[in-house]
This record gives C-alpha cells, sequence and structure tokens, in this order.
C-alpha cells in the first residue's frame, strides 16, 4: 500500500478496546497518509471529540449492538453531524437497520478487516464529507 499524501491533513478519529486491532488499523491508515487518533474508550473519545470536532474526517468505532448504536451516533451527531461513522466489528453490522440516521454517513468494516476494504470505506466516507 502506498502511502498518499493526499490525506495528509484527514484525521481519523479510532475508537478500538482492542489494542492489537487499533494498532493494526492505525499503522494501515497511516500508510494511506491518515493521521489517526486513537482512544480505548468511548468516553475519553467523546471528549476529545468535542473540543476537535472540526479536525476530524471520519470516525471508526467498534460497536457491538444495536442500542449502543443508537446512543454513540446520537452523541456524536450531536458534536457534529456531518462526520462520517464507520461501525468495525466481529459479528454483524449491528447499526444496518436503523432508519434513523443518513445512510451515506454510515459505513460498516468487519473485523478482522482486510486493507483493501478498510482503504475502500475510509475513501469513500471521507470524498463524500469533502
Amino acid at each position: 500500500m502506498l502511502v498518499n499524501n493526499n490525506h495528509k491533513n484527514n484525521k481519523v478519529l479510532l475508537i478500538e478496546h482492542d489494542a492489537i486491532i487499533s494498532f493494526s488499523i492505525k499503522e494501515n491508515l497511516n500508510k494511506m497518509g491518515y493521521e489517526v487518533i486513537a482512544f480505548n474508550s468511548i468516553k475519553k473519545a467523546i471528549s476529545y471529540l468535542i473540543e476537535n470536532s472540526n479536525k476530524i474526517n471520519v470516525i471508526i468505532v467498534n460497536i457491538d449492538s444495536c442500542e449502543e448504536c443508537k446512543l454513540i451516533f446520537s452523541a456524536i451527531w450531536q458534536i457534529n453531524e456531518n462526520i462520517p461513522i464507520i461501525n468495525m466489528n466481529s459479528t454483524i453490522n449491528a447499526c444496518e437497520n436503523l432508519n434513523c440516521f443518513p445512510n451515506h454517513l454510515i459505513g460498516y468494516l468487519k473485523k478482522p478487516f482486510i486493507e483493501n476494504e478498510l482503504a475502500e470505506i475510509i475513501e469513500k466516507l471521507v470524498t463524500l464529507n469533502s
């Protein structure tokens, strides 16, 4: 994967409790030219987002339930309703049946992720948000 300097100013907020997965995603996105700010807790990430919402281009978050999805997405979109969010988990897309959110802002990435899928979804959402 080549570094794309066009993404040098694009920032991804990553919320993932698993340190190995977090490291892997961060490494892959850095290779693509993205700056990654990673947190292992939603609470810390939301606190960061409150102060820096205009600096974040995409959020990747590990969400396992529909209820959790609604709460997290609502909290994020109260801060900035235009931030694209990628839901990432190992089972199903917990948010796929939610009709209350703009579909173009939600992406899904299954764990373990494949580099090409990560690249494709992040490029799509950053482009939509530009």
